[in-house]
């Protein structure tokens, strides 16, 4: 996390605003050749806190010495749908960490409720029925 006005490494662009940062390396197995991409983007709550939306995104190149952000377009309609069990109701980032406030809901598993640790019983079976000796058709008590 890059705070506001912050330069982690020298002529850094700053930016008015909280951003996070990914520096990945990126390996091309045919030819081997490494290239290291430092994208920087703001990140918002959106759709009532069901959703993480990227905020201009940006591509940090190295261009005479110097580090420019260029718009990331590719980058810029990303939005990270957190499902119906999640709603984040603040985000911040500051230049130490990132301050999530939200409501998770916790599901049992279906088969939780109907006690599956044990195994089912036997379905049961039609009682036996047996016929009275001929001649005892009726019963006296």
């Amino acid at each position: 996390v890059v705070g506001a006005k912050a330069s982690p490494e020298p002529n850094y662009p700053s930016r008015d605003d909280s951003t996070l940062r990914l520096n990945a390396d990126v390996i091309i197995d045919e030819d081997l050749k490494v290239f290291n991409i430092d994208v920087r983007m703001g990140l918002a709550v959106a759709e009532s806190g069901t959703m993480l939306a990227v905020l201009r995104p940006e591509l940090i190149i190295s261009v005479f010495g110097r580090r420019i952000a260029v718009p990331f377009l590719l980058v810029s309609v990303l939005g990270i749908s957190l499902g119906p069990d999640l709603k984040i109701q603040e985000l911040q980032l500051s230049s130490d960490d990132i301050k999530v406030r939200g409501i998770l809901v916790v599901r049992p598993q279906p088969n939780a409720m109907s006690g599956s640790a044990r195994p089912p019983p036997e379905p049961r079976r039609p009682p036996k029925v047996r016929r009275l000796p001929r001649g005892k058709d009726q019963l006296s008590f």
